[in-house]
Parts: structure tokens; C-alpha cells; sequence
């Protein structure tokens, strides 16, 4: 059985079974876990814009025949976030955060949105909202182990980052990349920043600020990243974002991100990761298919919440 959800003025289809929590329920979920800042994302509601480009590698080209990636150079814009929904988030404790990217050359799009984690702590929408509902800990662990070994992973990471370019971000879930040749490549990739990040902390933990960080630093010169490309293994799976891949070893650097200017460009954009250029196309992944009515739906509020305000 299918839902088709109209939202505005966007047609979703949505796959429904017993247990099937619906787009609407997890927006609503995340507006009753952390409030609502009208005008504001639902989630990762803390955050910064910034612009810049891409250019991709001769090594990319023989995996997609995206226009996007022909090694000229594409004009990208983003954001920075804080994972959540609390827009007082606390650099000096958060340890989750979010990297935006929009390419866009004459009519073509391509958006991306990754995390700095390893992997996702749930597999499948159901777990997402039951979290957000405040499902007992022993409950939710219990469903879901993978989510305890990330939780304790997270717990020791340190806090030693200066900004928000000073972390790594994953595309968590995968995607499949098809060549001029039409071959066919499940993929994922994560972007790692070039320069080595600097191991000093600030004199206290709460003068840390990753948005003046990153400002401060841009002011010196842009900041890059790689984006690095890496490939399943046979035992890998392609549909799970809750597990971590082992890989077949074989990594391809699929071309260079450069950040050069803090702007509020961002504001406005939906950064979808269903919409992707040709020579991309998404895994039936349940979490990354389920995002983008979900995010659809958070985009309709703060832009009809804008409209009513101006």
C-alpha cells in the first residue's frame, strides 16, 4: 500500500506497513522534542552558510557521467549545522554536525547531505521517530545495537576542533554512480579536510565558537576538502546506513571542495539529497528515501512562516 502526501504543492509517495511512521510524524516529532523557531529547519536548526566551488577529478569521470563532475569548475553553495533541532546548541558539547552542499551549474543541481559519523544510528524511519518520541533506552538499544557502539563512539571523541572545516563528513548512506558506459557502481564518500587539524584547545571549552573559528580562518585562506570516493565490498550493504562499510579497499579522490565566503545564500535552499544529477542515483536505503518528504515538509513551514512574518 502507498500514501500520496501533497505537499506544498509536491506530490510524495510514501510506502506504508503496519509499523510505517509517516514524514508528518517525524517533523512532528522533532517540533515537539526541541520547540519550533518559526522561519527556522525543523532540524539541524543551528547553523551557518558559506559559499564556494568544486572541482572534480579526471578519476571521477570514469565513474559518472554527471555534468557537474567534468572537472570544470561548479559553484557550490552550503551550510554548516548542529545535528537537532535546538538552535542554542553548545559548540563547546555538541559532537554531531552536519555539512550542506548545493552544486549548481546553468540548470543542473546536485545536493548532498552528510554527517560527521561513521554511520547513521538507525536503519530504518521507524527507529528515527521512535527515538525522537522518547522510546525507554533499554527498548531502543535493544532494536537497535548499532546505535549503543556509535553513542559510546561518540562519548570519546574529543572536542578539540576550532571550526566547523576541521571535521570530516560522511554521505552515510549510498548512492550509485553510472559512467558514459552506463557500468554501474554503488558508492560512498566522505569529504576530509586538507589542511591537519589543530590539535590546541581553547583556554576553556566554552570559549569554543565554530562559526567564528571558521571565519576567522577563511579570512587567511579558503578552506578545502577532498572528496573521497570508496567502494563496497562483497559483504557490504548497500541499503543499511546504520552499518559501517568495510570496503573494498580501493579509494579514488573524486575532486576538491573550496570554501571562500560566509553569506546567508543557504537560507531558502532545501538541501534535498534525492536531488541529484544524472550519473548519480539513490540506494533504496528507507532513511534516505524517507528524508526527502520529510524535509519537504519542514522547508513548506519556515517558508510559509517567512511569508507571514515579511
Amino acid at each position: 500500500m502507498r500514501l500520496f502526501v501533497l505537499v506544498y504543492g509536491v506530490v510524495f509517495s510514501v510506502s506504508l506497513h503496519a509499523e510505517t511512521v509517516t514524514p508528518v510524524d517525524a517533523v512532528d516529532a522533532l517540533e515537539k522534542k526541541f520547540g519550533v523557531v518559526e522561519g527556522k529547519r525543523r532540524n539541524h536548526t543551528k547553523g551557518m552558510c558559506f559559499s564556494g566551488s568544486f572541482i572534480a577529478s579526471q578519476e571521477a569521470q570514469r565513474f559518472t557521467k554527471s555534468p557537474l563532475f567534468d572537472g570544470k569548475k561548479v559553484d557550490v553553495i552550503g551550510r554548516f549545522s548542529h545535528a537537532g533541532g535546538n538552535i542554542h546548541s553548545k559548540d563547546s558539547e555538541a559532537k554531531v554536525f552536519g555539512m550542506a552542499l548545493q552544486f549548481k551549474r546553468d540548470f543542473y543541481v546536485h545536493n548532498m547531505a552528510m554527517l560527521n559519523l561513521p554511520y547513521f544510528h538507525v536503519a530504518t524511519p521507524e527507529a528515527f521517530v521512535q527515538r525522537l518520541q522518547g522510546t525507554s533506552p533499554e527498548e531502543f538499544e535493544k532494536a537497535n545495537p548499532g546505535a549503543v557502539t556509535l553513542q559510546k563512539l561518540l562519548s570519546s571523541r574529543d572536542n578539540t576542533q576550532q571550526h566547523y572545516g576541521e571535521f570530516y563528513y560522511n554521505s552515510i548512506h549510498s548512492f550509485y554512480v553510472t559512467n558514459s558506459s552506463d557500468i554501474k557502481t554503488p558508492i560512498r564518500w566522505t569529504f576530509y579536510p586538507l589542511e591537519p587539524r589543530n590539535n590546541v584547545k581553547a583556554k576553556e571549552e566554552t570559549d569554543r565558537d565554530l562559526e567564528k573559528g571558521f571565519m576567522n580562518k577563511l579570512k587567511q585562506s579558503p578552506i578545502s576538502f577532498n572528496m573521497i570516493a570508496r567502494f563496497p565490498h562483497d559483504t557490504d550493504t548497500i541499503d543499511d546506513a546504520s552499518v559501517q562499510w568495510v570496503t573494498d579497499g580501493t579509494v579514488v579522490n573524486f575532486g576538491q571542495l573550496h570554501l571562500t565566503e560566509v553569506n546567508n545564500q543557504c537560507e531558502d535552499i532545501n538541501f534535498d539529497p534525492m536531488v541529484m544529477s544524472s550519473g548519480f542515483e539513490p540506494s533504496n536505503d528507507p532513511v534516505l528515501r524517507f528524508r526527502s518528504p520529510a524535509y519537504a515538509i519542514s522547508f513548506g513551514k519556515r517558508i510559509s512562516e517567512k511569508s507571514k512574518s515579511q
